[in-house]
């Protein structure tokens, strides 16, 4: 198996082994966004640009836009698919707290 990059979001998911081979075992969000307060984020006003499209957001938030998961983990869409909609509010937490845990 290919080793995680730490922006991964399997990065701290315990790798387990299946019929001799390796894989990634069922994956929560790590502890330091569980632990998240409201004064660690900050709001996002989706526009038609970004509208289901988590990872511009991601980009344009982070610099990164495979970190587009920890925006799902923290507003965890119904829909994650067509998500998020234009005119709608998201929150993100903020990029030092980010960059500080991948």
């Amino acid at each position: 198996m290919a080793r995680l990059t730490t922006n991964s979001r399997y990065f701290h998911t315990p790798i387990i082994n299946i019929d001799g081979n390796d894989t990634v075992g069922l994956w929560t969000a790590p502890n330091w966004i569980k632990n998240l307060k409201s004064i660690d984020f900050q709001v996002y006003k989706v526009d038609s640009e970004t509208e289901g499209r988590p990872d511009k957001i991601s980009f344009e938030l982070y610099n990164f836009s495979n970190l587009m998961w920890i925006l799902l983990a923290v507003n965890k869409p119904l829909d994650p698919m067509n998500w998020p909609k234009a005119g709608s509010i998201i929150y993100a937490p903020k990029r030092t707290i980010v960059i500080a845990n991948i």
